[in-house]
């Protein structure tokens, strides 16, 4: 009797934590969901800013710029960016600072949304004087992205960061 005890037991144990880490998987699918939808939405508003912690060069170099001002803001269909450039050029920028800028009064977009894993990829062209970017942004459902740019000119290079709503819309 004991013995028909002990294996009911150690199966309705085993089928609790089977129970259980189910309702976490769960969880965890509707949250990453809410995430994804919230940052969907962010996006869909055309309102809205890359803020880099992070640069990757080509040859491997990770550098952390958190807090620098850096951005890659996106109103509309205006795209601005300011972001620093480390690794090689193949022309000088006497007149620049040596970083990625340009404005753009009318970007056209391909933007693309993967609902099965939970990210947004944008694709565009920019172009400031005589060098055009090709940039592509991989936002992720929590909102951190990676925004990878290859140049004309320059070697390619990627930044870390996250995506938030522009001042602007926070105000609201």
């Amino acid at each position: 009797m004991k013995k028909v005890f002990l294996i009911l037991l150690s199966f309705s144990v085993f089928g609790l934590q089977t129970i259980n880490a189910q309702s976490k998987k769960e969880l965890k699918q509707q949250q990453k969901e809410k995430e994804y939808n919230a940052t969907k939405k962010i996006i869909e508003s055309g309102d809205f800013v890359f803020v880099p912690d992070w640069v990757n060069t080509q040859k491997g170099r990770r550098v952390n710029i958190a807090g620098d001002g850096n951005t890659l803001k996106f109103e509309g269909v205006k795209t601005t960016a300011d972001l620093p450039f480390f690794g090689v050029s193949q022309t000088s920028h006497y007149n620049g600072n040596g970083g990625i800028t340009f404005k753009n009064p009318d970007t056209e977009f391909s933007t693309e949304y993967n609902d099965k894993k939970f990210k947004v990829i944008i694709k565009f062209k920019a172009t400031e004087k005589s060098e055009t970017f090709d940039i592509q942004m991989e936002v992720f459902s929590n909102g951190n992205a990676t925004v990878r740019i290859s140049s004309s000119s320059r070697n390619s290079i990627s930044y870390n960061g996250k995506v938030t709503p522009s001042e602007d819309k926070k105000a609201d």
